[in-house]
């Protein structure tokens, strides 16, 4: 019976065991399966009642890891790329800040020049309207005085020459026949050219025009009353060889004037191409040698050279003292040009921004000589003497006569 009570009692063990395992199996099997469900559904952490702890199953915790690794990694490579950016900035301001400073110099300077160049134009501007003005009172002095020459040719011919004009008619000796002239001296005759100076009305009127026209004090052309008699004095030396002819032939006794053929053919080179800019001709280097150099050779050198510049510049000027100057001056002064006591009523002025200096009348004379004779240079130059050569060659010879004249203070 005990044998029967153990037999049914380890049967029943064994089926209560084999029970038990088979309830776990299904029970294991059971969780399994809701593992594997919930392994299927997507993940999702489950939180516990505590904020900062997460649970996670399976392979979660891998990816995860691998996930905030990537992270870490994208951070870092975001720092860097934040930081380079940062470092572009600041060379970007850097070459703004640059680039401004540059743009404000140069806008002031810009400004600065636009300034100076408006300054400069209005100098300018005004400079040229003056010069304009001066020049239009030149050419007014020019018409005038070709104006005057024109009623000079009308008033003064040579078979009716003007006295007043002409005053040396009455020193030069007459001869009582024309048969003597022809056997004591030999005659150089010269055909009278038709020129546009020639008379535009009847030769026997007259007219009061070369009277009334005076030239101004302050021109610079030098105040010798009289350059225009100056260019027709010669014809005190020519004679009448024909008074029936419409074309007067003129000639020049050899007891009043020698003909120089040297002379004449080098003022004839100088005439074809006329120059004043520089001794370059013989024409030029002989009147420089021989009459302006020794004419104007004074104490003074430096205002000489400074003189000699300014009468071929054209920009010599010379007055008189008024009478209240020469009542307040001294008696005696020193001459600016020879250095010499002397009465100076006259004054000299170089250009137009240059102070006046005193001068003596020898040294004017001396001067305005000189003076003369490049304006007549310059006549012929511009074209307004329309004589011929010869007529041309006898008013130089004259005009150098009265610079050795005023050297020797005749």
């Amino acid at each position: 019976m005990n044998d029967s009570i153990s037999v049914s009692s380890s049967y029943s063990s064994s089926t209560n065991s084999n029970s038990n395992s088979l309830n776990r199996s299904m029970i294991k099997n059971s969780r399994l399966g809701e593992i594997e469900d919930y392994l299927a559904l997507p993940m999702t952490p489950v939180r516990r009642r505590t904020r900062s702890q997460t649970i996670y199953f399976g392979d979660e915790l891998n990816t995860i890891a691998e996930y905030n690794k990537q992270l870490i990694e994208d951070l870092y490579i975001l720092k860097k790329q934040l930081k380079d950016k940062d470092e572009t900035i600041l060379k970007l301001n850097d070459i703004r800040n640059k680039l401004e400073s540059e743009i404000q110099e140069l806008s002031a300077s810009l400004f600065e020049e636009a300034y100076l160049m408006v300054n400069s134009a209005r100098a300018e501007a005004a400079q040229s309207e003056k010069l304009l003005k001066e020049a239009n009172g030149k050419i007014d002095v020019l018409q005038a005085e070709v104006k005057a020459l024109k009623q000079l040719v009308i008033t003064s011919t040579p078979s009716t020459p003007n006295k007043h004009l002409h005053p040396q008619l009455d020193t030069i000796p007459t001869h009582s026949t024309p048969s003597n002239n022809s056997t004591q001296s030999v005659k150089l005759t010269i055909p009278h050219s038709v020129t546009s100076l020639q008379p535009l009305t009847n030769t026997k009127e007259k007219t009061s025009f070369f009277k009334s026209h005076k030239r101004a004090p302050s021109h610079n052309d030098i105040q010798s009353k009289s350059i225009i008699d100056k260019l027709f004095q010669s014809s005190s030396k020519i004679q009448e060889n024909n008074n029936h002819q419409n074309k007067p032939n003129f000639s020049f006794t050899a007891d009043i004037a020698e003909f120089d053929p040297i002379l004449f053919k080098e003022l004839n080179e100088w005439k074809e191409k006329p120059d004043l800019g520089s001794i370059n001709s013989d024409f030029l280097k002989r009147v420089y040698d021989e009459d302006i150099f020794p004419c104007l050779n004074f104490s003074n050198k430096r205002l000489t050279d400074e003189l000699m510049k300014a009468i071929e510049s054209n920009c010599v000027c010379i007055e008189e003292l008024s009478t209240s100057q020469q009542q307040s001056e001294p008696f005696s002064q020193i001459c600016g040009l020879s250095n010499i006591q002397s009465i100076c009523h006259y004054k000299i002025k170089l250009s137009e921004n240059s102070e006046w200096i005193l001068i003596s009348k020898l040294s004017r004379n001396r001067v305005i000589s000189v003076c003369d004779f490049f304006t007549y240079l310059r006549y012929i130059k511009d074209g307004l003497v329309k004589s011929d050569v010869h007529e041309i060659y006898w008013n130089i010879i004259d005009l150098r006569k009265k610079i050795t004249l005023s050297r020797l203070g005749l």
